[in-house]
């Protein structure tokens, strides 16, 4: 596979064939050809799961609270309704994976952050040895809206 690209740097960025994979019409679909290694409901008012039971802290991972009200972090996030629960879905892009991404919504971004960081490696087995990877490594967080309110994407390299 890797002999028909110039370089890996192509393979990695090369484009998706039109006729590749057919998009869900449901109101979310995955962003890209990973594969799921967490989701679920956020639970914790300052925290996320990387994986089984290793966390990572909302406000590392996205950088300081960009809304003015007094509310914590997680619920300055959620949608003004009550009984908002925020969900969130961690992909992993395994080296022969198709490396762009595609919007998994139809949504509005507000924000963008860069962080720079580290280029650790995300794979499983590195996610269950390192706390905080995904704070560590480099990452672009887009935070904005949706039709139920609070949406984020963000690409961890």
């Amino acid at each position: 596979l890797f002999r028909h690209y110039e370089s890996l740097s192509k393979f990695f960025t090369r484009s998706i064939k039109d006729d590749c994979r057919k998009i869900a019409k449901d109101c979310i679909v995955s962003p890209c050809d990973g594969r799921v290694l967490h989701y679920g409901p956020v639970t914790s008012t300052t925290h996320l799961e990387q994986v089984k039971g290793i966390t990572y802290s909302l406000e590392s991972f996205f950088g300081p609270k960009w809304s003015k009200d007094n509310s914590s972090y997680l619920e300055s996030m959620k949608s003004k309704q009550k009984d908002t629960i925020l969900y969130h879905c961690i992909f992993y892009l395994a080296p022969g994976d198709y490396h762009r991404f595609h919007s998994p919504a139809s949504w509005k971004p507000i924000i963008r952050r860069h962080f720079h960081g580290e280029l650790l490696s995300v794979s499983p087995k590195i996610a269950n040895l390192v706390p905080g990877l995904f704070c560590i490594n480099e990452r672009v967080a887009y935070v904005g809206e949706w039709e139920h309110g609070f949406f984020s994407f963000t690409a961890v390299g």
